[in-house]
């Protein structure tokens, strides 16, 4: 499962951001991937089973979602707003996805057993990261792209 994250938002009110400010202040944002990315690598951990690798993937999950909240009050300038907007969604989704994937794992399971136990959900998690990769790129958020 490839795991890529990051966001931007033009949601709220206040001034409109130029791209450049809109690009930096969303990069700031982007350091807190890197906590949801450590808890999903401590839920890969040798030895982490059920319930740990639940409350792993749910903090990555909460994480994301911190992240896109955080981002919420950037507003992008109207030439990235569509691409700003679909990046949110999608992430919004990527944590949807994360919390079920966690509801997924039984007593005893580690993480690969239960992402193996769900090939089309992981299948979807690939395709939002996907696209999230696509529309980082295209909002050029350099400090927003992260694997795991």
């Amino acid at each position: 499962m490839v795991i890529v994250a990051l966001g931007a938002s033009a949601c709220s009110g206040g001034e409109r951001l130029g791209a450049r400010a809109f690009r930096a202040q969303a990069d700031t944002q982007c350091a807190k991937l890197a906590a949801a990315s450590e808890e999903l690598g401590l839920a890969q951990s040798e030895g982490a089973a059920g319930e740990e690798v639940q409350g792993y993937v749910r903090a990555a999950a909460d994480g994301l979602r911190d992240l896109t909240n955080g981002l919420a009050d950037l507003r992008a300038p109207d030439a990235l707003e569509s691409d700003a907007d679909a990046l949110v969604a999608a992430l919004d989704d990527y944590a949807d996805g994360l919390d079920e994937i966690a509801s997924r794992v039984e007593p005893g399971q580690g993480l690969a057993e239960a992402l193996n136990a769900a090939p089309e959900l992981v299948a979807r998690l690939n395709r939002i990261s996907e696209r999230a990769t696509e529309l980082v790129v295209a909002l050029g958020l350099e400090g927003c792209q992260l694997a795991g």
